[in-house]
């Protein structure tokens, strides 16, 4: 039997469940966030698109560059999504890592590439993601420290619907000032991205 939210009851406990429940900025009646910027309900924007998976900013984290590549098919786990799916996500993770670091030439960079793939490993959101975020070498995490690549600040996911919208305006900052780069690259790869209209 399903939750709510879409877990199986006996996968997960009441605390699971709970923590899952109380926060309102990670979920809505209508589905998760990633869900919400994926159907345009959001402010967040696509950054880069292929048929089945997308790039979207990620506001739980701190680091210029961060991001989630997501499916576009609202799936769980890893295991759940088509060969085809599989494929055009890690197409993205493997083309935004050529992207950033062809816009930012002249630095070094490693990338922390991860997934917390169901709930008792620390998955948050019921969605599909793979966190993808650039270390530059002038900054890097200590060795085997993943959290620390990923919040350095310990900020965490914004508590209310202002601190998001300011969260939205630092995130997207960086990405808003290299519009035409983004918009360039999606040209050249295929790419669908929401950042041919600036707001």
């Amino acid at each position: 039997m399903l939750s709510p939210l879409g877990f199986s009851s006996s996968s997960l406990n009441r605390n699971a469940i709970s923590n899952y429940q109380k926060n309102p900025l990670r979920f809505g009646r209508t589905g998760t966030f990633i869900e919400k910027v994926l159907n345009k309900e959001s402010r967040e924007k696509v950054i880069f698109e292929n048929r089945h998976a997308a790039i979207i900013p990620n506001l739980d984290l701190s680091r210029p560059g961060q991001v989630l590549v997501v499916s576009k098919r609202p799936v769980e786990l890893l295991k759940e999504l088509s060969k085809a799916e599989t494929e055009d996500v890690f197409q993205l993770v493997v083309k935004y890592q050529h992207f950033w670091g062809n816009l930012n030439k002249g630095k070094s960079y490693s990338y922390s590439i991860f997934i917390n793939d169901g709930v008792y490993a620390g998955q948050s959101v019921p969605h599909f993601h793979v966190q993808l975020v650039p270390i530059e070498s002038t900054k890097p995490m200590p060795q085997g420290s993943l959290r620390f690549a990923i919040d350095p600040n310990k900020k965490g996911l914004p508590k209310t619907a202002a601190e998001r919208d300011e969260r939205i305006k630092t995130i997207y900052k960086p990405f808003h000032a290299v519009s035409s780069e983004i918009q360039k690259f999606a040209t050249q790869e295929g790419f669908k991205t929401s950042f041919s209209v600036m707001a």
